[in-house]
């Protein structure tokens, strides 16, 4: 299996050379493709993207609500 990634707002989910799956906290690094992602969403689309702004995902990813 490919190494491939998941991003949202709260996690980042990733598969490793031994196609293991991990999970780890999203950081500042995974910003653009959080909103790459978000971007792309089929469903749960939000009517005014613009109002999510980059603040805001900061400040998810600095207050997560799982701890690691």
């Amino acid at each position: 299996m490919p190494q491939s990634q998941i991003s949202h707002c709260r996690s980042v989910v990733e598969y490793d050379e031994g196609d293991a799956l991990v999970i780890r906290n999203a950081t500042r690094v995974d910003i653009p493709r959080i909103v790459e992602i978000r971007a792309l969403v089929r469903e749960n689309k939000l009517r005014d993207p613009s109002r999510v702004t980059i603040e805001d995902i900061c400040w998810f990813i600095d207050n997560p609500g799982m701890q690691s």
